[in-house]
């Protein structure tokens, strides 16, 4: 079994890079949250470029079940459109 060991970061620290993270001028168009960076940096042993990474990656899972979510959505209303019967009685058969 493989331990990796983590430096021990103050406060401060981890203000700053979490801070250095949210104002990056690269992340403006879809600006991380300070929460977000915080959170990352802390599964990744505090690095930088993982936390990142690790955010991205969170995202793009966020945004792909949210599209999972309606394409399933969707394909249970094409379900309902074709069991519905059509309730137009002006078409006689006879």
């Amino acid at each position: 079994m493989i331990f990796k060991v983590a430096k021990k970061l103050d406060e401060m620290e981890i203000y700053t890079i979490s801070m250095s993270i949210v104002e990056d001028a690269e992340f403006k168009d879809a600006p991380f949250t300070f929460d977000e960076v915080v959170v990352a940096l802390k599964e990744v042993c505090y690095d930088r470029k993982k936390a990142v990474k690790a955010i991205q990656k969170k995202r793009l899972e966020k945004v792909l079940k949210a599209q999972n979510k309606d394409d399933q959505i969707q394909g249970s209303k094409d379900d309902e459109k074709m069991f519905t019967v059509n309730a137009n009685t002006d078409d006689d058969l006879y």
